[in-house]
C-alpha cells in the first residue's frame, strides 16, 4: 500500500513540474515569426510612402485629374492610378518605384484642357531619408495657361444687310416644246434684306440674267430672299420666289403675260472672308408661253455683302 502512494505522488509530482517549465520554440517557427514581423512592417512602412502634388494655373478649371504612371521594365510607363480632385493639390500614398505624374484641368463644360508636362520622380530609400516629417515627398506642377480664343475677323451681321453679286449660270430644258440649253448664261443680283428673327433675314432682290441660245436673251426680274444663317454667320441657306421679263429679244405684241417667267431658287452662301462670300444654288424658271416651258439653271457666284 505504501509503494502505491509513493507512486502516486511521484507521478502528480512529475506532471506539476512538467507544466511549469516553458516550452522552447523550434528553429524554424521562430524563422517563420520573424519573417511576418518584417513583412508587416515593410507593409506598415510603404503606407508612410506619402506623395504631394502641388500645381498653379487652372484656377477656372472644373476639377482636375492627376494621372500616375509607373515605370517597369525596358522604360515603360504604364498606369498606375487616375483620381479627379476639386483642389490644386493631391495626396498619394506609393510604394518604392519610379513614377511620373500629370495633371489634367477639365473646362466648366467638362472638356479636358492642355494637361502639365509629366514630371518623374523616383520613391527609393535614398529618397525616402530626405523626406520632410512625416514623410511626405512635395512636387510642384505648372499647368500652361489656357489658350487665347481665336480672334473673329468676321463683323457681325448687322440688322439690315445690303449684298450683290455676279453668277455662271447654265440652262437646260426641262419641259416644253424647245429642248434648248446652253452653257453661256450669265446673271447678276442685287439684294436688301432685313432681319426678321436673329438669324433669319427677309427683303427684296433684283435681278438680271443674260442668256445666249440661237439668239441672246435678256431677262429682268425681282424676288422676295429668304436666308437662315448658320450659327457663326459664316454660311447661310437662302429661298427666293419672284418673276422676270424678257427685255431681248423685243416681242413685237409689246408687253404680253405670256412672256412672263416664274421663278423658284435655293442658294447657299459662304462667307469666304469678312465681305466676300461664294455661292451655290439652283433656279427653277417657268416659262408662261403655250404651251409652257421650263428651264433648270444650276449657279455659281460670288459676290460682295455689307
Amino acid at each position: 500500500m505504501t509503494k502505491y502512494k509513493s507512486i502516486l505522488i511521484l507521478f502528480v509530482l512529475t506532471l506539476f513540474l512538467s507544466a511549469l517549465l516553458p516550452v522552447p520554440l523550434s528553429a524554424q517557427s521562430a524563422g517563420d515569426l520573424t519573417d511576418d514581423l518584417t513583412d508587416t512592417e515593410d507593409n506598415e512602412h510603404e503606407q508612410l510612402f506619402l506623395l504631394r502634388v502641388v500645381w498653379s494655373g487652372g484656377e477656372n478649371a472644373l476639377h482636375f485629374e492627376i494621372v500616375f504612371e509607373k515605370n517597369e521594365e525596358n522604360e515603360t510607363y504604364i498606369s498606375y492610378s487616375e483620381d479627379i480632385t476639386n483642389l490644386q493639390s493631391f495626396r498619394a500614398s506609393l510604394p518604392l518605384g519610379d513614377y511620373r505624374v500629370q495633371v489634367i484641368p477639365f473646362d466648366i463644360l467638362g472638356r479636358p484642357s492642355e494637361p502639365s508636362e509629366w514630371r518623374n520622380f523616383q520613391i527609393s530609400p535614398a529618397s525616402i531619408e530626405e523626406m520632410e516629417s512625416g514623410f511626405e515627398l512635395e512636387l510642384p506642377l505648372i499647368l500652361p495657361p489656357p489658350k487665347e480664343p481665336e480672334q473673329n475677323i468676321f463683323d457681325n451681321l448687322e440688322s439690315v444687310m445690303v449684298s450683290i453679286g455676279l453668277a455662271w449660270s447654265p440652262s437646260f430644258m426641262l419641259y416644253g416644246e424647245n429642248e434648248d440649253y446652253t452653257f453661256l448664261g450669265f446673271g447678276m443680283h442685287f439684294s436688301v434684306i432685313f432681319r426678321l428673327l436673329q438669324n433669319i433675314y427677309f427683303g427684296p432682290e433684283l435681278t438680271t440674267s443674260f442668256f445666249v441660245y440661237e439668239d441672246y436673251t435678256l431677262t429682268a426680274g425681282a424676288n422676295l430672299l429668304t436666308m437662315l444663317w448658320l450659327p457663326g454667320h459664316r454660311a447661310a441657306f437662302g429661298v427666293r420666289f419672284g418673276a422676270s421679263y424678257p427685255l431681248l429679244p423685243q416681242s413685237d405684241e409689246g408687253f404680253a403675260s405670256e412672256n412672263s417667267i416664274l421663278n423658284l431658287g435655293v442658294s447657299f452662301r459662304y462667307r469666304a472672308a469678312n465681305r466676300f462670300f461664294v455661292e451655290w444654288g439652283l433656279d427653277l424658271s417657268h416659262m408662261m408661253s403655250d404651251p409652257p416651258s421650263g428651264n433648270l439653271s444650276p449657279l455659281f457666284g460670288a459676290g460682295l455683302q455689307f
